[in-house]
């Protein structure tokens, strides 16, 4: 549909070019992630045109939750104004991620229940639990599972990988669902 639009008009937005470079060379890949700040900008706004699935992260916390709501909104309304446009943004799912959970804080635990309540099962069952293990491999630019387990309480370790784990196999089986196909682990 792009290269019809810009066939038609000779112009293509900037919204659609990304999606329109990664149709070219979908052979090459099986995903790609696109990591955007929490801003609605020219990167987010084509990433939005792109994709087929979003992850939001969310902290549990009243203003994260507030922030969070602002965002979605203003999203909506830049979504809608571009389908106005004829342009429908190619989404099979969209998904919330508690991060940097702790389990132990009250507040947290109700406005996680809250999140639960309010967007029921599009919110993943599992959680990016808040740990100094998270801090540390952010702090050096690693993920967890490069930092020693020696350095570290090996509860705490446990603790992280097995959160670390769930999540990726929740979205793991996201991706497969929207691919209609098997595993990831057997096309290798």
């Amino acid at each position: 549909e792009s290269t019809l639009y810009l066939r038609e008009t000779g112009y293509m937005p900037f919204y659609m070019r990304m999606g329109n470079a990664l149709r070219e060379i979908e052979d090459q890949y099986d995903i790609v992630v696109i990591d955007c700040p929490p801003q609605i900008g020219f990167l987010t706004l084509t990433a939005l045109n792109t994709t087929t699935g979003i992850i939001t992260t969310i902290q549990p916390s009243m203003y994260d939750v507030a922030s969070m709501a602002q965002f979605l909104a203003l999203m909506g309304n830049l979504v809608n104004a571009i389908s106005e446009q004829g342009v429908e943004p190619p989404l099979d799912f969209m998904r919330y991620l508690i991060t940097r959970y702790d389990n132990t804080d009250n507040n947290q635990q109700d406005i996680t229940r809250f999140l639960r309540h309010q967007f029921g099962r599009e919110v993943l069952k599992s959680e990016v639990l808040d740990s100094t293990l998270v801090t540390r491999a952010a702090s050096e630019q690693r993920t967890i599972y490069e930092i020693e387990p020696r350095d570290q309480n090996r509860g705490t370790f446990k603790r992280a990988w097995s959160a670390f784990n769930a999540v990726q196999d929740e979205l793991e089986n996201m991706v497969q669902a929207a691919w209609k196909r098997g595993p990831i682990r057997g096309d290798l």
